[in-house]
């Protein structure tokens, strides 16, 4: 028996191929039903199959998702706990699917994902982009985190009174302009590149925070910004006492020195430091 049966629409045979491929230079073995005759063989090998694979990839694309038979054998596969459901256009999955997360391989091409073209827009990130990124000729991207304000609400709804410290990297709005390819990048082994599509799920993917986004929204939540700096201000004012004394205290002071040198000079100057309270 295979380890993997992928139910499909036949119109998107030349698609689904590139993922059978792909699995089997894995080392899957995978079962799908291109090159079966119709008939009883057909029906006994799809039950046969559809019950015995350890996987059942459900492949949801424009066609697929009204196909009764494609539901049906992803009916199988949720009622045995085995579905992998993955979709190859921006469809919904038809009703019974929606709460299972699909992998998303619109941009797959077969040997690596690519950049598509989506929809216009929302007036919600419209707002952003002209908000928090000010006119810029040479811009060709920007990251929209519109979750990083849902955060804030959230923060916002269950806190009555206390503070916010937000760390990461970051800018300003005005900074913006310093990034108009934007600031998406991708790291495996302490070794970034651009090129974030490439390895997926080897590399971690990470974006820089518009600090000015939260600090605004955070004062319509009713927060006030008690300071807004860079992380190696505050990592000055915190070790200003003693020296850094006790920070530097214990076996391998060396080590240790080269690590704070670090957080000061490196990662110090980039990374920003918000503190809000309510």
């Amino acid at each position: 028996m295979a380890d993997i049966f992928i139910s499909y629409k036949k119109e998107d045979a030349g698609r689904v191929i590139r993922m059978v491929e792909a699995l089997r230079a894995e080392g899957f073995d995978v079962w799908w039903d291109h090159g079966i005759k119709a008939g009883s063989e057909w029906d006994r090998s799809i039950h046969k199959e559809l019950y015995a694979a350890k996987v059942v990839i459900a492949i949801w694309s424009k066609a697929s998702v009204a196909a009764p038979w494609v539901k049906e054998e992803a009916t199988v596969g949720k009622n045995r706990g085995v579905l992998l459901p993955a979709k190859i256009d921006e469809v919904d999955p038809p009703l019974g699917f929606m709460m299972i997360q699909a992998a998303d391989l619109v941009g797959w091409r077969g040997d690596r994902f690519v950049w598509v073209e989506g929809e216009p827009v929302s007036g919600e990130i419209r707002d952003y982009v002209d908000r928090y990124f000010p006119d810029c000729p040479d811009r060709s991207s920007a990251e929209v985190n519109l979750e990083a304000l849902r955060w804030m609400e959230r923060i916002g709804r269950s806190l009555d009174s206390g503070y916010v410290l937000t760390i990461d990297y970051g800018y300003t709005a005005a900074e913006s302009k310093r990034f108009p390819a934007g600031t998406l990048m991708s790291y495996r082994r302490h070794t970034a590149t651009e090129d974030v599509l490439s390895g997926p799920g080897e590399r971690d993917i990470t974006a820089h925070v518009c600090f000015t986004a939260l600090e605004e929204h955070g004062k319509k939540l009713g927060f006030e910004t008690v300071r807004f700096e860079r992380l190696s201000q505050t990592l000055l004012d915190a070790g200003e006492a003693d020296q850094f004394a006790a920070a530097l205290a214990g076996p391998d002071e060396v080590r240790r020195r080269l690590q704070l040198k670090t957080l000061l000079f490196g990662m110090g100057e980039t990374f920003r430091v918000l503190l809000q309270r309510k």
